[in-house]
């Protein structure tokens, strides 16, 4: 069965045109002084195409229909508490 984020990405893929792309970025977290940040909020229309809540994150999505998401390490070990699982793989992954 399908995703809801799946099938989202699949109708925006086909309103792309042919060989169209799309990056879409999510946005970055913000300094409120030297000592704290704000606390993040991920950018609606991202969340709405992939579930995914952490910074610094960008999704590409191509008109066929497949697409790649783009995290830093840190987003992947530090936020998830799966420093092992993550430590080894590479820093993006295509999602179906």
């Amino acid at each position: 069965m399908t995703s809801v984020y799946a099938q989202r990405r699949a109708r925006l893929a086909a309103q792309l045109g042919d060989g169209g792309i799309a990056i879409i970025p999510t946005a970055p977290e913000r300094g409120r002084n030297r000592d704290n940040s704000y606390l993040y909020r991920h950018d609606s229309y991202f969340y709405y195409l992939t579930g995914f809540t952490e910074p610094g994150a960008c999704l590409v999505l191509r008109a066929d229909g497949s697409s790649t998401l783009f995290a830093s390490p840190r987003t992947w070990s530090a936020r998830s508490g799966t420093a092992t699982a993550w430590a080894r793989r590479p820093r993006c992954r295509p999602w179906a």
